[in-house]
């Protein structure tokens, strides 16, 4: 279990309703965006934290398509990690990008690795490693040995630079 950013009232809200999951989704990423480019930190959390719940809901749920939902599970996973990580709460941010690691994963044990999806959910995977090798590789982590920090090249456009 990690933090919430929805009460359950709202979560709720949005098991039952698909289109509103989906609107806080955008809502939420296109709100964080501008808080985040602002340097307004706490505040792109918040809206990050929204559309991460809003995601989690809609891939959980299977309340849209697998791949779709899996796009909005991840893109909004490594937006908020990245800006809590800049906030100073690594913590929480580990224990969510591993929380949707493992969600994708279990997803993946349940799909054919042939199928789009199970490709798609496989690149959805690696995505996610090299987020968290570029967050944590400069300190000491338990999840990760060192030969897996070792002769890694990370390119990821998100945060737009590539990391030895």
């Amino acid at each position: 279990m990690h933090h919430r950013f929805l009460c359950d009232h709202h979560r709720d809200q949005l098991r039952n309703n698909p289109e509103a999951a989906i609107t806080l989704w955008y809502r939420g990423m296109q709100d964080g965006e501008t808080q985040y480019d602002l340097a307004l930190l706490n505040k792109a959390v918040v809206s990050f934290g929204g559309a991460f719940e809003a995601a989690e809901i809609l891939f959980e749920e299977r309340l849209i398509s697998s791949t779709i939902s899996i796009n909005h599970l991840t893109g909004s996973s490594i937006v908020l990690a990245k800006s809590l990580y800049e906030d100073g709460q690594t913590d929480l941010c580990r224990t969510i990008m591993q929380s949707v690691r493992t969600r994708i994963h279990g997803r993946l044990t349940d799909e054919s690795p042939n199928t789009a999806f199970g490709k798609y959910a496989a690149e959805c995977l690696s995505i996610l490693d090299k987020t968290y090798l570029k967050l944590f590789s400069t300190h000491q982590d338990p999840v990760l040995s060192t030969s897996e920090l070792s002769n890694k090249t990370i390119l990821d456009e998100s945060f737009g630079q590539t990391v030895h």
